[in-house]
């Protein structure tokens, strides 16, 4: 599944636990 992921600077941290997460998962990840 693709899935696409934005955040401001608040969030990048969660953003990129989440991403590396998904990628892990076999998602195909778009940020």
């Amino acid at each position: 599944m693709r899935v696409h992921i934005g955040s401001d600077h608040a969030g990048l941290e969660l953003k990129n636990a989440l991403v590396e997460h998904l990628k892990s998962s076999g998602h195909d990840v778009v940020d």
